[in-house]
């Protein structure tokens, strides 16, 4: 087979090479980068900010920062343990540079914004004994955070501010039960869950009725939830209204709870001789007003039976009682014995005066005192607050002069005495500063019934002086 004939000049002709772009990467690349930063001068040169955020890349501020948190931390490290010897109660140390792990930091943890936590946090958890069985901790720290301005931590002094209580022996939270060993306990004591629940209510005057007819908390139908220097927070099993946690304050249930979760100072020794000046029948402004101004002068405090039949007629008496910083009781409605009523109708004379008293005053009345002083234990069972007798009977209101009235006290008089008087007659509120008078001379020092009784409880019988103290 013959070849195709080429000419000589198509044999020797050259074969054109092939172009390689590789060669032109790196130039196009350059060229590339060269014309972002002239275009980044250009820009920058119109607006200064650009160029001050340019400056700082993510890694020169992460770099600054490291360092500085790594001269921080050598710094610290070396004082911490200097300043941990001058504590005197028992502490653990701490050294946090991470918040994120939320579950070892447990009370510390809450001070602090999640998306916004310092770097680190430094100080003590300080462990104090509270009660017998309480320990109270709580937190004194340090706080670091990046301040880009200055390139340096900024320091901020602090402590925890609410404090925790936990159980000395098991270090966890009191349950229920460690504050109320029975339900019998935690009935003693249903009087004052009820105002607190009132308390928190938005208007406690649409859940009154509801508050008045609950029957008494069984332990389990409260949930502790926290404890703090103000009390004891809950839980409620079952909402009322528009409440569903209260608070238990220690100022109030000191006397109703477990001995050995509360601090001795709420359990304070009295050396003088005390006792109670108690009112009935009231208010009555002419006399009630004359004899409040008596009180205050004299810096004696007083309980207030209050008639809700009175209470109705005179509100602002009422007021003008509790912002005196008295107390006031329920003496029924309208001074029917309650002994000769069906269980309804003492129902409807207590309910009528305690709500009336609510109304006027925001406070449900603290105690019972029936009219005459008649009373059974069938009664007594189904009455929620506590029942104040008295042991000293001036008869007032039928003895002319108040004389009679003072020489009558300093006959019956001893020490825890309650003594009875009418905020409704003249010849009583006359006799009241000359009463003041002679006791101081004696040294007795005039308090409150709930002193007295140290926390009077639910379903008892009270009387003062040497008279036995009756539950039912």
């Amino acid at each position: 087979m013959t070849q195709q004939y080429r000419s000589r000049k198509e044999i020797y002709r050259k074969k054109p090479k092939k172009k390689n772009w590789l060669f032109f990467l790196p130039i196009i690349v350059l060229f590339i980068v060269g014309s972002g930063y002239v275009i980044n001068s250009l820009l920058s040169d119109l607006n200064p900010e650009h160029k001050d955020a340019y400056a700082h890349t993510p890694l020169k501020l992460s770099s600054e920062r490291k360092q500085a948190k790594r001269s921080l931390l050598k710094e610290l490290a070396d004082k911490q343990w200097q300043e941990s010897k001058n504590y005197s109660t028992d502490e653990q140390t701490f050294f946090v540079d991470n918040l994120k792990h939320e579950d070892s930091l447990g009370l510390l943890f809450s001070h602090f914004p999640k998306d916004n936590a310092p770097d680190i946090v430094t100080g003590k958890q300080v462990s104090e004994n509270y009660s017998k069985s309480l320990t109270r901790v709580y937190y004194n720290f340090s706080s670091y955070i990046w301040n880009e301005k200055k390139k340096s931590y900024d320091q901020t002094e602090s402590n925890s501010g609410e404090a925790s209580f936990i159980r000395s022996d098991t270090k966890k939270m009191p349950t229920t039960t460690d504050f109320f060993p029975s339900n019998e306990e935690l009935m003693r004591c249903h009087f004052l869950i009820q105002q607190e629940i009132l308390n928190r209510s938005k208007d406690g005057n649409t859940i009154i009725d509801e508050v008045l007819n609950l029957a008494p908390f069984k332990t389990g139908d409260l949930v502790v939830n926290k404890v703090n220097d103000v009390g004891i927070e809950v839980t409620l099993s079952q909402p009322i209204g528009d409440v569903s946690m209260v608070m238990l304050p220690w100022a109030e249930f000191s006397h109703y709870l477990n001995s050995s979760f509360v601090s001795k100072q709420y359990f304070p020794e009295h050396k003088n001789k005390q006792v109670a000046l108690t009112f009935d029948d009231g208010p009555r402004p002419e006399t009630t007003e004359k004899l409040l101004k008596i009180l205050k002068e004299e810096d004696v405090p007083a309980t207030f039976f209050v008639l809700g039949s009175q209470a109705e007629a005179y509100p602002n008496v009422l007021k003008e009682i509790i912002e005196d910083g008295h107390t006031i009781g329920n003496h029924s409605y309208d001074h029917k014995n309650l002994t000769q009523l069906t269980p309804d109708a003492i129902k409807t004379q207590m309910h009528s005066t305690d709500k009336t008293v609510y109304k006027a005053t925001g406070l449900l009345p603290k105690y019972i005192r029936p009219p005459y002083g008649a009373m059974k234990e069938s009664i007594a069972k189904t009455l929620d607050q506590p029942l104040i007798h008295w042991n000293v009977d001036t008869e007032d209101w039928k003895k002319g002069s108040s004389e009679k009235i003072v020489k009558t006290v300093n006959d019956q008089l001893e020490d825890g005495s309650v003594i009875l008087l009418h905020d409704i007659h003249e010849n009583s509120v006359d006799a009241v500063r000359p009463i003041i008078q002679s006791l101081k001379k004696q040294g007795y020092e005039f308090t409150t019934v709930d002193t007295i009784f140290k926390g009077p409880k639910s379903h008892t019988q009270y009387f003062g002086g040497s008279r036995e103290i009756n539950e039912f």
